[in-house]
């Protein structure tokens, strides 16, 4: 008898435990995140890492590229992003020199991160390794320079970068690509 009530005891503890649980705010983002700041760029999806960085050595030089640590991030308003992590003055660098810029002949989007708060809008992904590998061939280079700036043209040459076995594999797909917007061009 003694037990039963034991374990209504501990399950009612329990119990209190998960719904004090469940009003605690949200962890704050790890320390590392906390001691950095950054700039999230939102380009179109078939911009990699590799390519963000080759834009910011037309700006720096190696050695300020050396300082900034780079990711794939989903952020509350965007889902594909490039994370850079950089001190304080770069980010204030980055903000007045990236806006206007094109990254492979395309506009996109920067926000700072400059607050503790800004992190908690950012979840890390992983790099797809693929894209990141095929970033370097010319033939890709070439495809993401002339690619039409429309959501449907960006978005099946990204899956045709992300699901190609060689950089050859891209350019039947990138053709398709460039035809139909060309009839669509055509239609208007």
């Amino acid at each position: 008898m003694s037990l039963g009530l034991l374990d209504d005891f501990e399950n009612k503890d329990d119990a209190e435990f998960e719904q004090a649980q469940q009003q605690l705010p949200p962890p704050p983002p790890p320390q590392s995140q906390l001691d950095n700041f950054g700039v999230v760029l939102n380009p179109p999806t078939f911009i990699t890492i590799y390519d963000v960085k080759e834009l910011l050595l037309s700006i720096y030089d190696n050695s300020t590229i050396d300082l900034l640590k780079f990711s794939l991030c989903s952020h509350r308003d965007w889902k594909y992003n490039i994370l850079i992590q950089a001190p304080p003055d770069m980010v204030d660098s980055m903000m007045s020199k990236l806006p206007g810029l094109l990254i492979c002949h395309h506009h996109f989007n920067t926000k700072p991160l400059t607050d503790v708060d800004d992190w908690l809008n950012i979840d890390l992904l992983e790099p797809n390794a693929t894209a990141e590998s095929f970033a370097t061939d010319t033939l890709v280079k070439s495809c993401k320079l002339n690619c039409p700036n429309d959501p449907q043209s960006i978005e099946e040459l990204t899956k045709a970068i992300n699901n190609a076995t060689n950089a050859h594999e891209i350019m039947p797909a990138f053709l398709a690509i460039m035809s139909a917007f060309q009839l669509t061009a055509n239609q208007v």
